[in-house]
């Protein structure tokens, strides 16, 4: 399997996770504190990957140069960084808002669990993962996997929060998969074509 793919997939299933455990922890949560705390997990997390990558002194740098890419995005920039800076950025306004509005206070086991799961598994991982698929595979292809992501977050929905599937549902996904598999497969002949006429030349 193509790393692209690998990452595109990855990407899909963790996206798919992020209604439920939104729904469940906006049940006993602020939306504010939930969003903080998951952005500091999605940060820690990210600031791990990218230290065990020969990446000391490059958090200032980072933040610098994201602010270059943020101007001008026809420069190439390192995903990796880029990612957990935007992380960085939202960790302090998220936590900058629930101070002013005083609403600290401690999370039992299983909300700190859930907001972990929300940072890394919802926001962190999946955003990183895509980017890397975007930056090796074909950006039309890898684009059109993002709507397998509903299709996930139907049968997550369904087992863990025990919400009823429809036939709507079922048709739409049906639809969905039909329109990724044809766009493939146009893609790959129009691959087949553009060879072929090259080989004419």
């Amino acid at each position: 399997m193509k790393k692209e793919y690998m990452y595109a997939g990855t990407s899909v299933l963790c996206f798919g996770t992020v209604a439920t455990a939104s729904k469940l922890l906006m049940n006993q949560l602020d939306a504010v504190y939930v969003l903080a705390f998951s952005f500091l997990a999605a940060t820690l997390f990210l600031g791990i990957y990218n230290w065990k990558k020969g990446i000391l002194f490059a958090l200032l740098a980072a933040v610098c140069y994201g602010l270059y890419c943020t101007l001008n995005k026809r420069e190439s920039y390192d995903k990796n960084l880029s990612v957990m800076v935007s992380y960085v950025a939202g960790t302090v306004t998220a936590f900058i808002l629930i101070l002013i509005q005083g609403k600290i206070e401690a999370p039992t086991l299983s909300q700190t669990a859930g907001m972990i799961w929300n940072g890394v598994i919802c926001n962190a991982l999946p955003y990183l993962t895509w980017a890397l698929a975007l930056d090796l595979g074909n950006t039309a292809v890898i684009a059109n996997l993002a709507y397998l992501t509903p299709f996930v977050s139907l049968l997550c929905t369904h087992f863990v929060l025990g919400e009823k599937i429809t036939v709507f549902s079922v048709l739409g996904l049906v639809l969905i998969v039909t329109g990724i598999a044809i766009q493939m497969l146009v893609n790959k002949k129009i691959g087949k074509n553009s060879c072929r006429a090259r080989i004419l030349r």
